[in-house]
């Protein structure tokens, strides 16, 4: 990096130098100045999904220059698949986010059931000793003035 941006593919002089049916022949992932890579022999022969969850779990703990390079080596195919795989990935994520999202509401619902469940039961017991507490009541009165018990 130059002042913050990449580095060229050419040199200004070797730009210079070259046919522009050259560089139009070029195949457009050609790196003309590549940084060595290697992947590591455990990923090698493996899906391409696999390398990119290797690197995307490095990637959570630290980046370091070989998870760039992985992605800088990468064809365009290559890019376009991983893209569709990181896109898949994400889809997932999603769809879990939102089953969990509605197993919580069907778990509030049910627990909100019980809860009026729960309230309606008391809520009758509470009214039946209203009701009770009031006949004592009257009773009582009615005892206190001398008239007759219900």
């Amino acid at each position: 990096m130059v002042d913050g941006l990449p580095l060229p593919d050419y040199t200004d002089e070797k730009l210079k130098a070259m046919k522009y049916s050259d560089l139009k022949a070029e195949d457009w992932d050609n790196y003309p100045n590549p940084k060595p890579f290697e992947l590591p022999a455990k990923l090698r022969g493996k899906p391409l999904a696999d390398q990119i969850a290797y690197y995307a779990d490095r990637a959570k703990k630290n980046v370091d220059s070989e998870d760039v390079l992985f992605f800088e080596h990468l064809s365009t195919s290559e890019w376009e698949q991983a893209g569709d795989i990181i896109v898949d990935k994400f889809a997932d994520l999603l769809k879990q986010l939102k089953e969990k999202r509605q197993e919580k509401r069907r778990i509030t619902e049910r627990f909100e059931a019980e809860i009026e469940a729960r309230e309606k039961a008391v809520r009758g017991k509470s009214n039946l000793f209203d009701k009770k507490f009031k006949d004592m009541q009257i009773s009582g009165q009615n005892v206190l003035k001398g008239g007759k018990m219900i």
